[in-house]
């Protein structure tokens, strides 16, 4: 965010905010799916939404949520050009190409020239134009189309007025209904009217004055005055002289004015940006234009007066208007002068503190003024002030004390024998007792009462340098209260009581820093709060001398609280490291009295206008109030200026609160009167959200479910804004969200649905359920019986699967594992005893390196068939289809894998997948090694859960016969024991294999495997 133009400093003009601005924007970074907005519009459920050319965009001031044509059914275009929205709440859409659609409760539904459009393509500005009447005027590329609504419900038709029924052109740029029903319409031919019931127009083009012959934007002021933008300029219509004054603006046509609620005049042109009217012209709005951009097409003020700005290219951006003015800071956000502290004196200027920038005077003109050591400053960082009764302003610096006389330029030195440490050390805090004797404090812990005068040389009486405070401690504050005790706010110490019994020191609670205090103030109730460095704001309850600090833990955005000042209408500030903070005195009061757990503040940065997040403290004056009831703030940018009338009225405003959706297990339960959630629904997810633009990171949301949640309970919202429940029984709820902007009140929504029962859930299948059971209890002891001796039963059938799976792992190590490392050791052993001979060594340890790799490969295989994480159907298919390709690929044949993209998630034990897998190796295997095949096809398929294999190949092919049959003659031996041990795979598995082969054509081999039937065990 960025803080952007100029306030004057001046008392009276700080109620003019229109000169500074805070800017914010949005690109596809932030969420736009596309960054040319050429239409902008709130409905009145408080969603902004956005036309951009790749979709329509809703906004509710955190999420965007987008809707395309390609998943919308009702919107036919994605480049949005148009937005208005009819007294029923319809909101309508131009598209560049694609007609109209609307959306109306949630629906959207698409008009084109078959529905009365003259044409399916909108003007260049996408025109659309909403009458008292409910009605809607459309400007199109081929006429002006009016929205006649079915009486009965129906869609409605619209009606073309194009350049054969008096307009000037077909292709209509602008419309605009007056107040009193006259119907504007703009065109690139000129502009014409026609009055309420009238079919006639009026024409106005270059021969009547009109500055061009293009109108993109026309406007009716508050003021009566019509304003229109043209292609050469933007122009100030006569009615009744029908004059037009004409207004230069560089670029090309003016498609957007726009009235705020101000009364101020703004233009959009794609050539020359943001253009302001200042009563003489329109000038571009320097505060955000190197921000913004030239490219400006679209203008729109929402409900809350913030300005939007729609770009070609360059996002979506907000200007609110600043709730903060400064006195000597930069406005860019540049770093300006340090301030310390501030005051206003009885004269009405404002004096600030700066560090190594002298003393700054706002005089009640505007002009400011810097006094430095040039003037009579001992020091050019001062670090506090005051003004006795005669209007002499006293100044504590770095070098010592000063004085400035009433009516005086310059500032005198003033010594003080009786404390000489205030000549050369810091002067850091003020006060003044009931004898008008100024109480001056230092940060080496003295504490002297001096008697004001005129000289340069004062009496003084040394009050304080107690024991245990170390020197250098540091007096940060002096508060003289109503009872006549003196308090101190120390760098190191803590808080110090002085009176006639002598002095008391207290500690705010644990926490680091918990002994820096910044600042000291006397409630009306006699009670003393204190803001600290790392503690938070305290409160010392005098009864108990004890402390209560209210800090993060309690809802305290920092805690690190520079200042403490109550405003007028019941609100406490505090000034920080991390902004500024409102909140509510009572409920500050509240807490501190131990009757309510935790604070709600409103809280302020930069992003809200402030000079600078980091406040100063620790020096009086910390903050002050004016006697137009303003408040001062020093920061590490100036001095910030506090309305707070004017933030009252702005932060005052409740979110408007909105159910966005709600979801049972995954699915959308449609929203409407009577809301149903599907029986069984485990998990229920409500998406809500609260519409605010001004600061929804603010916002605070608290949900309920009424009939699950305890009565009085509410629970606190994240950021995420979703509620989640699940396993709710039976019944009717009551959904409710509350949402709030920091201290401010709240706004509640709800939404009323039920959750009927499943069949075993219902009263009537209970009741019938218990008659039964009262049935069933006679036959409960044999029932007992026959119970016992399945589970017994059961156990030694698990067992002997058990058994049974052991078995086959055994078998397959053997087989697979146990060959091979036999024949790892004999190759081993002829080797070590042929070292001599390293031909025929080489020859050994090659034998020894590939049957070490088949081994690992066998391992992993088997590895792989007893892993649960492998008993889904893909993860079988996906396996066989690896290691098809992986060893097709190394075999000089043209390979074809046929595999389902989709397969069906199914359960598939570990013993059928080793086997089907085993079927697959051996069958590629013997067409390698046999077949003298050219190409080889792979098919894999699910039917009716039963598994499919099928392994073809074009090789020589052999006679398919019993096992115990020879071959052929002139036929390879290619169904020997490899086909058997298939076959017998194939039967492990309850599944069966087939094998069809022509010599000379080539082999085709089927497995069936039946993927949930019970498998046989087998030992």
């Amino acid at each position: 965010m960025l803080c952007c133009g100029s306030l004057p400093v001046a008392a009276p003009l700080l109620g003019q905010p229109l000169d500074r601005f805070v800017h914010q924007s949005w690109t596809l970074r932030e969420g736009l799916p596309q960054s040319s907005i050429y239409a902008l519009k709130q409905t009145r459920d408080g969603y902004l939404w956005i036309g951009t050319l790749q979709g329509l965009v809703r906004f509710d001031g955190k999420h965007f949520t987008l809707y395309e044509s390609r998943s919308t059914p009702g919107l036919e275009g994605d480049r949005i050009v148009g937005l208005t929205e009819t007294a029923d709440g319809t909101l309508w859409i131009a598209t560049q190409t694609h007609g109209l659609s609307r959306y109306r409760d949630g629906v959207f539904e698409s008009y084109g020239i078959e529905d009365g459009l003259p044409s399916n393509a909108a003007g260049p500005a996408g025109s659309l134009t909403a009458d008292e009447d409910g009605g809607l005027w459309a400007g199109m590329d081929r006429g002006l189309a009016r929205f006649v609504p079915d009486r009965d419900g129906g869609r409605g038709r619209f009606v073309t007025v194009g350049a054969t029924e008096g307009l000037p052109s077909g292709l209509v740029t602008a419309t605009h209904v007056d107040e009193d029903g006259g119907l504007w319409a703009g065109t690139i031919r000129g502009l014409a009217y026609r009055t309420p019931g009238s079919s006639e127009w009026t024409v106005f083009g270059v021969e009547e004055g009109l500055p061009g012959g293009v109108v993109g934007s026309v406007l009716r002021r508050r003021d009566g005055t019509l304003w229109l933008g043209t292609d050469r300029g933007i122009s100030r219509f006569d009615l009744e002289g029908s004059r037009f004054e004409t207004y230069p603006v560089d670029g090309d046509v003016v498609f957007s004015l726009l009235e705020d609620r101000t009364g101020t005049l703004w233009a959009a042109s794609p050539g020359a940006g943001l253009l302001r009217f200042d009563g003489s012209g329109f000038v571009r709005e320097t505060s955000a234009v190197g921000e913004i951009g030239l490219a400006v097409v679209q203008l729109f003020e929402d409900r809350e007066g913030h300005l939007w700005v729609g770009t070609n290219g360059n996002g979506l951006h907000r200007l609110r208007r600043s709730l903060f003015g400064s006195y000597a800071a930069e406005p860019d956000g540049r770093a300006g002068p340090m301030t310390h502290g501030t005051l206003e004196s009885r004269s009405g200027d404002i004096w600030a503190a700066t560090y190594e920038a002298g003393l700054i005077r706002i005089g009640r003109d505007g002009a400011d003024r810097t006094f430095s050591v040039e003037a009579g400053l001992p020091s050019p960082t001062v670090w506090a002030l005051a003004e006795t009764a005669d209007g002499t302003l006293w100044v504590g610096t770095e070098g010592g004390l000063a004085r400035k006389d009433r009516g005086a330029d310059t500032f005198r030195r003033v010594r003080v024998p009786a404390a000489p440490a205030l000549d050369t050390r810091r002067v850091t805090a003020f006060a003044q007792d009931s004898n008008e004797r100024l109480l001056v404090g230092t940060f080496l812990t003295h504490v002297a009462r001096v008697i004001p005068s005129n000289e340069d040389v004062l009496d003084a009486e040394l009050v304080l340098r107690p024991d245990g405070i170390p020197r250098g401690g540091g007096i940060l504050s002096i508060l003289l209260a109503s009872d006549g005790s003196l308090w101190l706010g120390t760098q190191t110490a803590g808080i110090v009581r002085l009176d006639g019994r002598g002095s008391r020191f207290y500690a705010t609670e644990a926490g680091r820093g918990s002994s820096a205090i910044r600042t000291l103030v006397e409630r009306p109730d006699g009670s003393i709060w204190a803001g600290t460095y790392g503690s938070g704001l305290c409160a010392l309850d005098r009864s108990r001398d004890r402390f209560r600090c209210a800090s993060t833990d309690h809802g305290l955005p920092d805690n690190t609280v520079h200042a403490i000042v109550e405003d007028d209408r019941g609100f406490l500030w505090l000034s920080s490291n991390q902004g500024l903070f409102r909140l509510r005195t009572a409920d500050v009061v509240a807490f501190f009295r131990g009757e309510a757990v935790s604070v709600r503040a409103d809280v302020f940065t930069r992003a809200d206008g402030l000079p600078s997040t980091e406040f100063n403290g620790g020096f009086q004056p910390t903050s002050w109030m004016t006697r137009d009831g303003r408040l001062l703030f020093p920061s590490t940018n100036g001095v910030a200026v506090v309305d707070p009338k004017r933030i009252d009225e702005v932060v005052g405003e409740t979110p408007i609160m909105r159910i966005e959706a709600l979801e049972a297990d995954g699915d959308a339960v449609p929203l409407g009167v009577d809301v149903e959630v599907p029986a069984g629904s485990d998990r229920v997810v409500f998406d809500y959200t609260g519409i605010h633009f001004g600061n929804p990171d603010a916002l605070r949301f608290d949900y309920r479910l009424e009939g699950h949640d305890p009565p009085g309970m509410w629970i606190e919202g994240g950021d995420d804004r979703v509620a989640v429940y699940t396993s709710l029984p039976p019944g009717p709820y009551t959904f409710r969200v509350r949402g709030a902007l920091g201290s401010g009140e709240w706004e509640e929504t709800s939404l009323a649905f039920s959750l009927p029962p499943l069949l075993h859930q219902a009263r009537w299948f209970q009741a019938l359920a218990a008659l039964t059971l009262l049935g069933l209890v006679g036959f409960g002891a044999a029932a007992a019986s026959r119970q016992r001796f399945r589970q017994e039963l059961a156990k030694i059938e698990s067992h002997r699967a058990l058994e049974a799976e052991r078995s086959r792992i055994s078998r397959d190590m053997h087989d697979e594992v146990g060959a091979s490392l036999t024949e790892i050791t004999i190759l081993s052993e002829i080797a070590r005893r042929e070292l001599s001979r390293p031909t025929q060594a080489d020859e050994r340890l090659d034998r020894i390196a590939a049957t070490s790799r088949g081994l690992v490969e066998s391992l992993g295989q088997i590895v792989w068939a007893i892993n649960p994480k492998h008993d889904r159907l893909p993860a079988l298919a996906a396996y066989l289809r690896e290691h098809a390709a992986r060893y097709l690929d190394v075999v000089d044949v043209e390979t074809r894998l046929d595999f389902p993209t989709h397969v069906p998630d199914l359960r598939v034990s570990a013993e059928i997948r080793r086997n089907v897998f085993v079927v697959l190796k051996e069958a590629l295997h013997n067409i390698a090694k046999h077949a003298s095949a050219s190409s080889v096809t792979v098919v894999l398929a699910v039917m009716d859960e039963t598994l499919q294999l099928t392994i073809r190949d074009d090789g020589v092919g052999f006679s398919v016969g019993t096992p115990a049959d020879p071959p052929s003659s002139g036929a390879p031996l290619h169904s020997g024991n490899g086909v058997g041990n298939m076959r017998r795979r194939a039967a492990d598995i309850g599944g069966s294999l087939e094998v069809r082969s022509e010599i000379d054509v080539g082999t085709a081999i089927v497995l069936d495997a039946p993927l949930r039937r019970s498998v046989p065990t087998s030992s």
